[in-house]
């Protein structure tokens, strides 16, 4: 069950980091150039497909560290402590610039995205450079 969860976890976690890199480098530059409001509503989709992405993310990174506690006996070290706290400090980050992009796609209006686009331009990279730093914590508490 514990490898099924953390395959859960990690599939999660591509899905949202892919969606955002893929929002940042396929969608959002056809905006730019004028593209019709079906490449804006198919931004709007894949900010929705990356939030339910980010939703299973916190709830099987839960799992993971009750299946971890119930195999230890909830002995976890000073070192395991550490980095949980920073990947919670990054995802929570993370979650306000979601959040924010959010709040931007939800109030465009189809013929003018503009400010969705601004906001997407400045929160996905921030968003993909704190996701690249929470991967790599990650793979660090592996080893306790």
């Amino acid at each position: 069950m514990a490898i099924a969860i953390l395959w859960v976890h990690v599939l999660s976690a591509a899905c949202w980091l892919g969606g955002a890199a893929a929002l940042r480098f396929s969608l959002l530059p056809t905006l730019a150039d004028g593209a019709p409001a079906a490449c804006a509503a198919a931004s709007g989709r894949g900010h929705f497909l990356t939030s339910r992405a980010m939703e299973v993310l916190v709830l099987t990174g839960v799992l993971n560290i009750l299946v971890r506690g119930i195999a230890t006996e909830l002995t976890y070290g000073t070192a395991f402590f550490g980095l949980i706290a920073l990947k919670t400090l990054l995802f929570v980050l993370m979650a306000a610039l979601q959040l924010w992009m959010g709040m931007g796609w939800r109030q465009a209006q189809p013929e003018d995205v503009g400010a969705a686009v601004r906001r997407a331009r400045l929160g996905l990279p921030l968003q993909l450079v704190l996701g690249a730093g929470a991967v790599l914590a990650g793979l660090g508490i592996g080893g306790y």
